[in-house]
């Protein structure tokens, strides 16, 4: 085993803007329309409807001037079929832009529809990484988990309808513009997660994103191995690891083969 030291020189360019904060939702329209959005897509599951949430991101929008179609017919696990369909329902709008909210299924859901919106073929062409060849629709991305991090991340988890095998999809095209980070949102906490197989050579990053963290257990790492990093409980109005799924995110985006 070797201790989580290695040099402190690293190359490194988040690609996605965070916004963090208690009310920030109500930023959303302004920082669409800095991006050109006109006519969007609202990606959400179906309970976050029922919730209210989805009122609440479609309001700063309609206020910012930007027309808001929905999506909503989806399951926890989107699928190749749910993708399609999204897709046939979001180019009869003529949508120049996505607004992903809820968990890593609206997430991922949202980059899955932008890579065949923008791209054409089916969602297998894209297993893999980096496979899009023609510019994708910008994107926002706010989470209402605090899990994977999936806002931080180029990476797609679809399932195919036929074989149920999940497909990995990435590329550095789908990656959200910005992250709202709402704390009011924070809806279910991981207390574990898994960041495996880290290279000597791409733990700098590593220990630049945790040390933020509220950490127990990170002492050593083996190299080419899987570890764990617990996280403590979260703390009401810190803004500590839990109300930060990005920073989970940006690691296993920058530092390793996660999928």
């Amino acid at each position: 085993m070797s201790k989580l030291v290695a040099s402190n020189t690293f190359d490194f360019q988040a690609r996605t803007r965070v916004v963090y904060g208690v009310g920030v939702i109500q930023q959303l329209g302004e920082l669409a329309s800095d991006l050109g959005f006109k006519r969007t897509l609202l990606v959400a599951d179906r309970g976050l409807v029922g919730s209210g949430h989805v009122a609440e991101a479609v309001l700063p929008l309609r206020k910012a001037g930007i027309e808001v179609a929905e999506f909503h017919d989806f399951d926890v696990n989107p699928d190749t079929a749910m993708i399609e369909s999204g897709c046939e329902h979001a180019r009869e709008l003529q949508i120049d832009s996505i607004v992903a909210l809820g968990g890593g299924s609206s997430l991922d859901c949202a980059k899955g529809m932008n890579l065949l919106l923008t791209n054409d073929g089916r969602m297998r062409d894209y297993h893999g990484y980096a496979k899009a060849s023609k510019p994708t629709l910008p994107m926002i991305g706010i989470p209402t988990t605090s899990g994977t991090g999936s806002e931080a991340q180029s990476y797609a988890l679809i399932s195919d309808a036929e074989t149920h095998e999940k497909l990995a999809c990435g590329d550095p095209k789908i990656v959200f513009r910005v992250a709202l980070l709402d704390r009011r949102h924070r809806l279910t906490v991981s207390t574990v997660y898994e960041l495996p197989f880290f290279r000597k050579s791409e733990q700098p990053i590593l220990k630049y994103v945790v040390a933020g963290w509220q950490v127990s257990g990170i002492t050593t790492i083996e190299s080419g191995r899987p570890f764990d990093v617990r996280i403590g409980q979260d703390i009401a109005n810190t803004g500590s690891m839990p109300q930060r799924p990005d920073l989970v995110g940006t690691p296993k985006e920058n530092c390793g083969e996660v999928i």
